[in-house]
C-alpha cells in the first residue's frame, strides 16, 4: 500500500515533535547563537576591513539603533572599534579589535565543535540527507516575504 504525502499533517507533526520535546534552555541556546549580536560578531569577524553600522544593521535584520546600542557597548567593554577611512569623512566603519576577534574565533571553534559532533552522531549519509533539507529549507525561507510569527 503507498502512503499519500500530507505536508499539513507533517508540518503539524513537526511542531508536536518541537514542542513536547523542547527544553527551554535548548530554545535559549538557538536563540542566542542566531541573535543580532551573534550575526554582527560574525560578520565583523569575517569582514576585517570593517563595515558600517548600515551594513551590519541589514545583515542582522535589526535596527541601526540596534546595532549602534551593541556597538556602544562593545565599544566599551574592549571588542569592537569605529573608524573612518581616509579621506571618507561621511562613514563610519566598525572592525572587532584583537580582544573581540579572539572572543569571536573562540565561539567560531565552540560552533564548528558542535556541528562536528552532530555530524559525527548523523554519519555520513543521513549527514547527506540533512544537508539536502537544509538547503531546501533555507532557499523556501528566502522566497518567503513574511515568516510566520511563533509565540
Amino acid at each position: 500500500m503507498k502512503c499519500k504525502w500530507n505536508s499539513a499533517e507533517a508540518a503539524q507533526t513537526i511542531l508536536t515533535m518541537f514542542q513536547e520535546n523542547s527544553d527551554m534552555r535548548v530554545i535559549e541556546r538557538v536563540q542566542t547563537a542566531f541573535s543580532a549580536p551573534r550575526v554582527i560578531e560574525n560578520r565583523l569577524y569575517h569582514c576585517k576591513d570593517g563595515l558600517t553600522a548600515t551594513e551590519l544593521a541589514t545583515q542582522a535584520n535589526c535596527s541601526p539603533s540596534r546595532v549602534t546600542a551593541i556597538l556602544d557597548r562593545w565599544e566599551e567593554e574592549g571588542f569592537a572599534e569605529r573608524f573612518q577611512l581616509e579621506g571618507d569623512r561621511l562613514h563610519t566603519y566598525v572592525r572587532l579589535t584583537e580582544e573581540g576577534a579572539k572572543r569571536a574565533k573562540e565561539r567560531q571553534v565552540d560552533m564548528l565543535s558542535f556541528v562536528d559532533a552532530l555530524l559525527t552522531r548523523l554519519g555520513s549519509k543521513r549527514t547527506k540527507v540533512a544537508m539536502e533539507c537544509l538547503k531546501i529549507a533555507l532557499e523556501f525561507t528566502k522566497e518567503q516575504e513574511e515568516l510566520p510569527c511563533l509565540d
